[in-house]
């Protein structure tokens, strides 16, 4: 079952045909504020600037555990 990432799903994935965990850990959340002109396809014209004043940032780690032993 995948698992939900703020902007999009997170699949598990697997290499060298070891079988792998997916584990996420947030280390990191904020907010940058600076004024940016976004593009929106909300109302009757498909674009639409608007003025944002943040971004969220989220800084993740992927933490992947297998078979270690050679």
């Amino acid at each position: 079952m995948p698992s939900w990432h703020s902007f999009y799903h997170l699949y598990p994935c697997g290499d060298y045909c070891v079988a792998t965990k997916e584990k996420l850990v947030e280390i990191l959340n904020f907010r940058y504020f600076f004024k940016h002109i976004v593009f929106t396809s909300e109302g009757d014209k498909i674009r639409n600037k608007e003025i944002k004043n943040y971004i969220n940032v989220s800084v993740v780690v992927d933490i992947e555990c297998g078979n270690t032993t050679n």
